[in-house]
């Protein structure tokens, strides 16, 4: 009985060290980096959704700084300075496979301001065909370095409907000079 204690706390002292190890070394984060013309109102911690599902939430947002990489033209960076920078945690490892033509548009979620990021991984084909590459990983001499680069033109912002409302305060000759400056002349 006496060497039976000892050999139940050597087993339990190895199940809680291969536990806390496997629990620490699972790191099944995959980061996106998205980039975005305005990311007003995004805070850490908010959800990000694929088809109306959870898919995880944002780690980090910030702004590009000079020499960012903020997408990619027949191969080259593209730098642009003082775009949002949106770094989306996917933590369903089903949905941790986003494509070069990959989109994501950050949504109201409710009327108190909050927001949620509403992203497609890679548009519906044909079965059988091959599908887009996936997102470019960032290299290590870059902002983000190991992350995938969602880049600018793959993303929008939606129009707040508070903000569609306020135009109805203006008088009637901003309001027309609003649409045609918005429209353009064609309209």
């Amino acid at each position: 009985m006496k060497r039976a204690i000892p050999a139940l706390l050597l087993v339990a002292a190895v199940v809680v060290a291969v536990l806390l190890l496997a629990g620490g070394s699972s790191n099944n984060s995959y980061v996106v980096r998205a980039i975005f013309d305005n990311g007003a109102y995004l805070v850490n911690g908010e959800l990000v959704r694929v088809a109306g599902a959870n898919v995880g939430e944002i780690k980090a947002v910030g702004v590009t700084m000079p020499g960012e990489t903020v997408a990619y033209r027949d191969g080259e960076p593209v730098s642009k300075p003082g775009k949002a920078v949106i770094e989306l945690e996917i933590t369903d490892p089903s949905f941790q496979d986003f494509r070069e033509d990959a989109t994501c548009q950050i949504r109201p979620q409710s009327l108190i301001g909050e927001k949620f990021v509403d992203c497609r991984p890679t548009l519906p084909r044909a079965p059988g065909s091959e599908p887009p590459p996936p997102l470019k990983e960032i290299p290590d001499d870059q902002p983000g370095a190991g992350q995938r680069l969602l880049p600018l033109e793959n993303n929008s912002v939606s129009v707040d409907p508070d903000l569609i409302n306020d135009i109805q305060s203006l008088p009637y000759a901003q309001r027309f000079r609003l649409i045609l400056n918005e429209l353009g002349a064609t309209l």
